[in-house]
């Protein structure tokens, strides 16, 4: 009706259509999440593994990026090892570790799978340790130790001195005390062989 300004629209309900209402819906699809970053504290020169846990549909790989979130460089990128079809590890290794400077860190972690046309991305931050210092710290109280270990030391050698020249005294002692004991025995024993003496009237 032009005049009305009304239109009214009539759906076509063609009976021989095979599909009916909600037919074609399948639901919302599974996709892969990272559920979890293990992030430890990281020491410049050692070993360190993040382990990331997934849940949903099980990913076909996870990627990782580090970053600098002063500067926004990327500093590393790579592929995390699979432990497990929901669990992953990615692996820092020393000559890696070494270039880092001490403070904090992004890591982007990203998990996706061929079977659908999703990624999961999941951010974390963590901390590179300063060693110095610890170093310094170390190093005071091995100085200290040291110095201790030093003076008990020479405390020791010179109680063993003095407890050797007591020793060597009382060895002389008991050596002078023996050779009176051999003589007073020797005079004793002379005595008793010796025959009586007369006495003339």
């Amino acid at each position: 009706d032009a005049a009305a300004q009304y239109a009214e629209l009539k759906a076509f309900r063609d009976p021989s259509y095979p599909f009916s209402k909600g037919e074609c819906y399948y639901g919302v699809p599974a996709v892969p999440e990272v559920s979890k970053i293990g992030t430890p504290i990281v020491v410049p020169g050692g070993s360190t593994f993040f382990v990331i846990e997934t849940t949903g549909l099980p990913p076909d790989g996870v990627t990782y990026m580090i970053k600098d979130p002063l500067t926004g460089e990327v500093i590393a990128t790579g592929m995390a090892e699979t432990l497990t079809p929901t669990k992953f590890m990615i692996s820092l290794l020393p000559n890696f570790t070494e270039t880092l400077e001490p403070g904090v860190y992004e890591l982007f972690v990203s998990a996706y799978s061929e079977k659908i046309a999703y990624v999961s991305v999941a951010k974390e931050y963590f901390n590179v340790l300063n060693v110095l210092p610890l170093e310094d710290a170390f190093k005071e109280v091995g100085d200290a130790v040291s110095t201790q270990l030093s003076t008990a030391t020479e405390d020791l050698m010179a109680s063993t001195d003095r407890i050797a020249t007591a020793v060597n005294n009382l060895m002389s002692v008991m050596a002078v005390v023996a050779v009176l004991v051999i003589i007073d025995i020797i005079v004793t024993v002379v005595l008793r062989l010796r025959p009586p003496t007369k006495i003339e009237e």
